[in-house]
């Protein structure tokens, strides 16, 4: 940040505060210099975490879902069900669901009524095994989840500006920050700036 066109002091230094010297003066920052400038933001930053994830399968026909089996149950990675895909090997099912919810090109999000969302996933040619049965046409699955938020906020401040060098005429003023000054000490007898 820089402030242009600004003078400070009442002229050459003479021993007294504002310093002056080489067309320059060094004075120290008051709140009135941050009048118009923001020294303060809140920051909000958000993530959105898929969760609760549910797959229903769309077999071709009655006798697909016949052949897969009526009860509904979980599957995990070690879980023998398979989708089969032409021209590919075949896949563990939750490894397939995995690859294809995240693959933007062949998921359709939908957002549905009471809030919860669902992958559309068009899936025609391909099957559903499970072990080393028959293959089990379908046309394609829907993946269900839901979107958790986690919000953090922070105030973010901007440095402290300790001093500012203004030239006496037109130009731009250099501002010299607290922290810079504690990195730098000054011989109190030969007045040689040094690092700590």
């Amino acid at each position: 940040m820089t402030r242009s066109g600004r003078t400070a002091g009442d002229g050459p230094g003479q021993g007294r505060w504002p310093w002056t010297a080489a067309g320059e003066i060094l004075r120290a920052h008051t709140p009135a210099d941050d009048e118009g400038t923001i020294k303060t933001v809140e920051i909000t930053a958000s993530i959105s975490i898929p969760t609760d994830y549910r797959a229903t399968i769309q077999f071709v026909d009655q006798a697909g879902l016949t052949a897969f089996g009526s009860s509904a149950g979980s599957a995990d990675r070690s879980s023998e069900i398979y989708l089969v895909r032409p021209e590919r090997a075949r896949t563990q099912f939750v490894l397939a669901l995995d690859e294809l919810f995240n693959d933007e090109t062949v998921a359709k999000d939908e957002v549905l009524e009471d809030g919860s969302r669902r992958k559309n996933i068009t899936l025609v040619g391909c099957s559903i095994q499970r072990g080393d049965n028959a293959l089990i046409p379908i046309n394609g699955v829907f993946i269900g989840y839901r979107l958790v938020i986690d919000e953090r906020t922070i105030l973010v401040h901007a440095p402290i500006v300790s001093l500012i060098l203004s030239p006496t005429g037109e130009g731009t003023d250099l501002l010299i920050y607290e922290d810079t000054l504690k990195r730098y000490q000054i011989d109190p007898e030969t007045g040689e700036v040094s690092p700590r």
